[in-house]
C-alpha cells in the first residue's frame, strides 16, 4: 500500500507541472452547494402517477352489499434529501418511505435510506488526506415479515480527484457562441454547472422560474446576459456539432487519490442475521498529457471479501485513454479492464477495446472499433447515422 501511494504521488508531481493545461487552475475549484426537499404523496390505496385514473385505481373504500364486509386503505409516500458541499467537506443524506395502513394491507417500507460525510484537508502521515463514512439502509415491515439491511462503509486516504467535465463543457459552450473562453469566465460557468441541483431544487410555484434563473446565470457568467435564448438553444444539444464535441469530455477527471476502504453488509430477518463485507486499498488517477491532446485515467482495487464464512480476494483494474485532436471532427478512445477473482473457474478476465468517432458533416456521424474479450473473442463493430433529406 505504501509503495502504491508513493508511486502515485511521484507520478502526479512529475506530470502536473509539465503538462498543465490552460484551465488547470479551475480543475480543483469546488463550488459551494446546498439544497433540501421533502415531498409527500398520499391517497386512498394508490398514490402518485395515475392513482386518480379510473383505469388504474384499485377499490379503496369497498362495501359489500352481500355480506356487509367493508375495506379501506390509506397510503403515504415520502421523499426527503439534504445535501451540502463546501470546499473541504460534503454531507449527503435522505430516504424514501412508503406507509400503507388499512384493513387489507399494513406495511412500512423505508427504502433508499442513505447518509455519507466526507472531510478533506486532514493530515494523514504528512500527506493531504481525507476520510469518508456513511452507508445505506433498508427496512421492510409487514404483519408477517421484518427485514432490516444495513450497508455501512468508511475509508481514509490521501489526494483528491476532481470531475472536470464542467470545465470543458463551459469552454466548448463559449466557443460555439463566439465568446472568448477566459479562465475567469470558465470558472464562473463551472460554478453555475456545479450548482445545478441547488438551483433546480428551490421551492417554487412555477418550475419555469428555475430554468430561467439557471440560463440567466449561465449567460451572465459568459458575459452575454442579453443572449439567454442563444444559450438555451445551444445547451439543449440542438447543435449536432456541439453535441458531438461535448460528448468526448463526459466523466473526465483530474488528480489522484489512494484510500483504504471497508464496506459491510448486514441483513437481519426472522430467519437470522447474515454478515458479509470487503476491505482493501483503492487508487485512482486521471489527467492530460501532450498539451491536453491525450487524456488518461486509471483505477485499481484490491479487495479481501468475506461471505458465507469464507474469504476470497478480488483484483480489479481499469484504464481509459482519449485522444483529442485539434480537429474537432473526430476523436478516439480506448479502454482496458482486467479482473482477477481466484474463486471463479476462470479467475482472470480482461477486456480491451478501442474506437474512433467521426463527424463527417453535421448530419453524418460514424464510428468504428475493435474489441478483445479475453484471449478467444474478437469483435469488430461500427455504425453511425446519416440524414439524407
Amino acid at each position: 500500500m505504501k509503495k502504491l501511494i508513493l508511486s502515485l504521488f511521484i507520478i502526479s508531481m512529475l506530470i502536473n507541472p509539465i503538462f498543465a493545461g490552460e484551465y488547470d487552475s479551475v480543475y480543483d475549484y469546488v463550488a459551494p452547494e446546498e439544497f433540501t426537499f421533502l415531498t409527500l404523496d398520499g391517497g386512498l390505496w394508490n398514490v402518485g402517477g395515475n392513482s386518480a385514473s379510473l383505469e388504474y385505481s384499485d377499490n379503496v373504500i369497498e362495501i359489500s352489499t352481500t355480506n356487509g364486509v367493508s375495506n379501506i386503505d390509506i397510503n403515504l409516500d415520502g421523499s426527503y434529501r439534504y445535501y451540502k458541499q463546501t470546499e473541504q467537506n460534503e454531507l449527503n443524506y435522505g430516504a424514501v418511505a412508503d406507509i400503507r395502513l388499512g384493513t387489507i394491507t399494513n406495511s412500512l417500507n423505508l427504502t433508499n435510506g442513505f447518509i455519507s460525510y466526507t472531510e478533506y484537508g486532514i493530515d494523514v502521515n504528512g500527506f493531504d488526506g481525507f476520510w469518508t463514512a456513511g452507508g445505506n439502509f433498508l427496512v421492510n415491515a409487514t404483519a408477517n415479515t421484518l427485514t432490516f439491511t444495513l450497508n455501512p462503509g468508511a475509508a481514509i486516504g490521501i489526494g483528491r480527484v476532481y470531475n472536470i467535465y464542467s470545465v470543458y463543457r463551459a469552454k466548448l459552450l463559449m466557443e460555439h457562441l463566439g465568446v472568448e473562453p477566459t479562465v475567469e469566465k470558465v470558472k464562473a460557468c463551472v460554478k453555475v454547472f456545479e450548482t445545478t441541483s441547488e438551483i433546480f431544487n428551490k421551492y417554487t410555484n412555477n418550475d419555469t422560474d428555475l430554468s430561467r434563473e439557471f440560463y440567466e446565470q449561465l449567460a451572465s457568467a459568459m458575459g452575454i446576459p442579453e443572449r439567454v435564448e442563444d444559450v438555451i438553444l445551444l445547451n439543449a444539444w440542438n447543435s449536432q456539432e456541439y453535441a458531438f464535441q461535448r460528448a468526448r469530455y463526459i466523466n473526465m477527471v483530474n488528480g489522484w487519490d489512494a484510500r483504504l476502504e471497508v464496506d459491510l453488509n448486514i441483513e437481519k430477518n426472522f430467519g437470522g442475521t447474515s454478515i458479509s463485507g470487503a476491505a482493501g486499498p483503492t487508487a485512482q488517477i486521471g489527467g492530460f498529457l501532450v498539451e491536453d491532446r491525450l487524456y488518461y485515467e486509471g483505477e485499481a482495487q484490491v479487495f479481501f471479501n468475506y461471505a458465507n464464512s469464507s474469504f476470497t480476494t478480488t483484483i480489479d483494474t481499469e484504464a481509459r485513454a482519449v485522444y483529442l485532436p485539434n480537429d474537432y471532427s473526430w476523436w478516439a478512445e480506448a479502454i482496458f479492464e482486467v479482473d482477477y477473482k481466484p474463486a471463479l473457474v476462470t479467475p482472470l478476465s480482461f477486456d480491451l477495446a478501442g474506437a474512433g468517432y467521426y463527424l463527417i458533416n453535421p448530419n453524418f456521424r460514424a464510428y468504428a472499433g475493435l474489441r478483445f474479450y479475453g484471449l478467444d473473442d474478437i469483435a469488430l463493430f461500427g455504425g453511425g447515422s446519416i440524414r439524407l433529406w
